[in-house]
This record gives structure tokens, C-alpha cells and sequence, in this order.
């Protein structure tokens, strides 16, 4: 496409260059009513004066123009010894004289030189160069028309309907490269939101692998957290079975030792009857119940101090039976639930009741 430009741009200079090939330009070379250009030195040096066709009409003569009198153009007067050298516009013809002839009125000039043409090119004289004139005087020019009201001359002529040829096509190559390019880039922002939706959707994929595995994950945590509960409460169950049972033994252990207290007291309390028994069928107790009277007493008092010890033993074995009772159930309770029961204040205060009793 940058390629197309400066060939666009060549094409256009053509055209304008074709268009214009006719009109005047002062800079590229004489104008149109240039007739001879005179120089102050010879081989065309130094100053000079542009003698326009006006110049040559508008004097003593219809078709001169003299030396004397005149200005160069850049304003300064000409002065001797006059010209040193011509040179004839394309298209003219001119005569030279030796004489004023133009600021004179005099008739019948004397050409010095006659039908010099611009392909004579630079002339330099070897006379005294004054005059200039044309061979025949020239038809009034029409007049021309203002450089803002004339258009640009257009002349229709095969190189410029080959450069207009040459800028249509390469204008329509121009479309021709922007429509592919732009099919192109068409093409690339569609292959590219193609791999964009591709990828979400890859993503979205990813993401919902993901939550499935976490969801999983998840569930299988809370059936490990479930099977370590029910294993807790079933390692608990099991605890309080073992704490049950062993509050089972230690009853049994107490009753047991309250029935051998409480036999050892019937036993105790039998074996003095039938102590008392005895001594009251002795003969010896009938014939004499002065001394048995003072017997009678004595071991009576003995056998109610024999009965309350063995009511005391028997009493202090069935206490100790129930604090051991006790103690064994603490001690239970505490392998069921944990070393922190003793933190309780309750059963710190059950342990000291049950220390201070013993």
C-alpha cells in the first residue's frame, strides 16, 4: 500500500505537467510577448532589458524600439556605449540598427542587421548597437485575460489520457490491496475471538473440573469427619460400658463386703447369746446368785461392749466398702470422660468428703 503512493503521486505530476504544457511561465523561460532580450555586455552579460512586442508598437516608430532614452529592468537609464549583445525569442524575427531611430523621428532607418531569428542564439554586434526592430508590423495582439479568470488550458492528448489511465488503475489497485488487507484483518479478528472463545470455554471446563474435584474433596472430608465422630462416640460408648461395669464390680464388691460385715455381725451377736445362754443354765449361777448377780453384770456389760465393737467393725467395713465405691466410680468417670472431670468442682469436693471420711 506505501508502494502505491509516490506511483499515485507520479501519475498526478503527469497529469498536471500534460495540462499545463502550454501556458506562459516567466520562470521556465520568455513570455509570449518577448520578442528580443538586449544585454549591457557581450555573450548576453549583465544587464538586461526584455523589449516586449508594446515596446516595439508604442514608440515614433510602429515597429522599433531604440536605445536612447530608455531604462534597463531594473530601472537604471542605458547609456553609451549602449548594447553589447542580443538574443532573439522563439518565434521572432528582428532587424538592428546603429541609431536611435525610435526617439528621433527619423524616416527610413538603416538596418544593420536584417531576419535574425532565435537560432542565431547569443549575438554580440561589432557596431554601435542601438536599435531593434520587427521586419513587418505586427497584428494588435487580443487582449489576454486576467491570471484570476483563466483557467488552467486542458488539452486532451494520449499522454494524458495514459497518466489518466495510469491513476485509474493504480487507484483501483489501491482499493483492491485495501479490501484484502481489510478481508485479512476481518479474517484475523475472527480467528482470534475464535481462540478466545475457545479458550473460555477450556477455562470454564477447568473450572468446573475444579469445583467437582473440591466438591468431592469435601464430601470426602465430611465422611472422614462422620466415621471419626461415630468411631469417638463408639470409643466413648465403650468407655462408659468399661466405667459401667466397673461401677458393676465395685457394687457387687460392696454388697459383698456389707453381707460378710453383716454375717460376721449376726455370727458375733449368736456366739454372746449362747454365751449368755450357758451361763444362765450353770448350776453354779443357782446357788449362788449374789456372785452371779455381779457376774451377771460384768459380762453383760461385756457382751454390750463386745456387740457394739463388733457393730462398729462391721459398720467401718461397710463405710470403707461405699468410699471405695465411690472412689472406683470417680476414677471411672474420669477414664470415660477425660482427665478434665477433675476440674469439676462438684467432684473435687465428692473426693475430699470421701477423703476426709476415711
Amino acid at each position: 500500500m506505501r508502494s502505491m503512493l509516490p506511483v499515485a503521486l507520479g501519475a498526478y505530476a503527469a497529469i498536471v505537467t500534460a495540462a499545463t504544457t502550454t501556458s506562459a511561465s516567466p520562470e521556465l523561460g520568455l513570455s509570449l510577448d518577448v520578442v528580443v532580450e538586449v544585454f549591457v555586455g557581450a555573450n548576453c552579460t549583465g544587464k538586461q532589458r526584455r523589449v516586449k512586442t508594446d515596446d516595439l508598437v508604442g514608440g515614433n516608430h510602429d515597429n522599433g524600439w531604440g536605445a536612447c532614452g530608455s531604462a534597463w529592468d531594473d530601472g537604471t537609464a542605458m547609456r553609451w556605449p549602449w548594447w553589447g549583445s542580443y538574443r532573439v525569442a522563439a518565434g521572432h524575427a528582428i532587424m538592428t540598427g546603429s541609431r536611435c531611430y525610435d526617439s528621433s523621428n527619423n524616416a527610413y532607418p538603416e538596418y544593420a542587421e536584417v531576419g535574425m531569428t532565435s537560432e542565431a542564439g547569443c549575438v554580440s554586434p561589432d557596431y554601435t548597437f542601438t536599435y531593434v526592430s520587427l521586419p513587418l508590423p505586427p497584428p494588435s495582439p487580443p487582449p489576454l485575460p486576467p491570471p484570476s479568470e483563466s483557467p488552467p488550458q486542458l488539452i486532451s492528448t494520449p499522454a494524458l489520457v495514459i497518466a489518466l489511465l495510469i491513476l485509474v488503475a493504480v487507484a483501483l489497485i489501491f482499493l483492491r490491496q485495501a479490501s484484502t488487507k481489510e478481508r485479512a484483518a476481518e479474517r484475523q479478528v475472527s480467528t482470534k475471538e475464535r481462540a478466545a472463545e475457545m479458550f473460555a470455554v477450556d477455562m470454564a471446563r477447568v473450572a468446573e473440573a475444579r469445583a467437582v474435584d473440591e466438591q468431592a474433596r469435601a464430601v470426602d472430608e465430611q465422611k472422614r469427619a462422620s466415621e471419626a465422630r461415630a468411631a469417638e462416640e463408639r470409643a466413648t460408648e465403650a468407655r462408659a460400658a468399661e466405667a459401667r461395669a466397673e461401677v458393676a464390680r465395685a457394687t457387687e464388691v460392696r454388697a459383698a463386703d456389707a453381707a460378710r460385715a453383716a454375717e460376721a455381725l449376726i455370727r458375733g451377736a449368736s456366739s454372746v447369746d449362747k454365751r449368755s445362754a450357758s451361763k444362765r443354765a450353770s448350776p453354779k449361777r443357782a446357788t449362788s446368785e449374789f456372785r452371779e448377780s455381779r457376774r451377771e453384770k460384768k459380762e453383760r456389760a461385756a457382751k454390750e461392749h463386745a456387740e457394739a465393737e463388733v457393730i462398729k467393725e462391721a459398720a467401718d467395713t461397710a463405710a470403707f466398702a461405699v468410699k471405695s465405691m465411690n472412689r472406683v466410680a470417680v476414677e471411672a468417670a474420669a477414664q470415660v470422660f477425660g482427665d478434665d472431670v477433675y476440674d469439676s468442682s462438684a467432684l473435687r469436693t465428692i473426693l475430699q468428703r470421701v477423703d476426709r471420711e476415711k
